[in-house]
């Protein structure tokens, strides 16, 4: 599949089927070759992994969604492409909430015109991190809230797979204590034994 093939189905409106492929499939960037029902999402994920580039994003992007979305740790974890605007009034007309959070350069985008919008699309495997609403107000959250909507400051990070344990001094830390206490019961046992 070619990569405009791939922006033409994301625009009309079939990106949730890949969404929920990409979300089935979490963190693999390499997708399972040897089921043959997957072979159009992994074409599909190809072509649209090939458009994103890192750019220095200056401007702010905004997202519209539910707020039944963020956990309780206050992040959102994307394993799909995430669609954003550029425009905060186009992303009002989606869902609860507005997110407004900027693209560091590490994380690749493409952006395209969806229908007189600016849409910009981010990769895969991205977090949203820090949500908080805005304080003090500014006179867009002021306006948004007329609409029932909030607008949320977030930071873009990207997704660090979960499943394979990070060496952090506090884990190695925990490590040790863990051994600590285990060796330590063990002679306690045999002590106790005599």
């Amino acid at each position: 599949m070619n990569c405009q093939t791939a922006i033409n189905r994301w625009q009309k409106k079939n990106y949730s089927s890949l969404t929920q492929f990409l979300c089935a499939h979490k963190m693999n960037d390499k997708l399972s070759k040897s089921e043959n029902k997957n072979k159009e999402y992994m074409q599909w994920t190809s072509a649209m992994n090939s458009l994103m580039k890192e750019r220095n994003h200056t401007n702010y992007v905004y997202r519209g969604m539910n707020s039944k979305f963020i956990n309780s740790s206050m992040e959102i974890k994307n394993f799909g492409f995430l669609a954003t605007s550029s425009s905060i009034s186009e992303a009002a007309k989606f869902g609860d909430i507005i997110l407004k959070f900027k693209i560091p350069p590490d994380i690749k985008s493409y952006t395209f015109e969806n229908k007189g919008e600016q849409e910009v699309l981010i990769q895969r495997n991205t977090k949203l991190v820090k949500i908080k609403p805005l304080n003090p107000p500014p006179p867009l959250k002021i306006k948004m809230m007329i609409n029932h909507k909030f607008v949320f400051s977030a930071e873009l990070v990207k997704l660090v797979n979960v499943s394979t344990p990070r060496n952090t001094s506090r884990n190695i830390d925990r490590l040790h204590q863990l051994k600590y206490n285990s060796s330590n019961e063990n002679s306690n046992f045999s002590n106790n034994e005599n």
